[in-house]
């Protein structure tokens, strides 16, 4: 029986980062201001030496008795044009 949580908790880990990869996927190649104005204005945002900007958003996540700090961030070029994403910590 242990096993099977320990599978089914595994599956549901792994298909958040599904879920969260195709949410973030399709702002590439969007403005940063169309981003702000969709999901508000993140918790930090870093200006990176080559004129870059990092925009991250936290929350926590909670899953039965799994909780996790998820840390979504995009990366913008100089033109506002958001090039990358990253995220860690998603549960879904």
């Amino acid at each position: 029986m242990r096993k099977w949580i320990v599978a089914f908790t595994c599956f549901l880990v792994l298909s958040g980062y599904a879920t969260t990869k195709s949410k973030m996927e399709p702002w590439v190649g969007h403005q940063e201001s169309e981003l702000v104005s969709n999901w508000g204005a993140s918790h930090l945002v870093l200006d990176t030496r080559d004129g870059k900007r990092i925009f991250t958003w936290e929350e926590r996540q909670q899953l039965g008795q799994i909780t996790s700090l998820c840390r979504k961030s995009f990366t913008v070029d100089e033109a506002g044009v958001i090039k990358s994403y990253s995220y860690s910590g998603c549960i879904f």
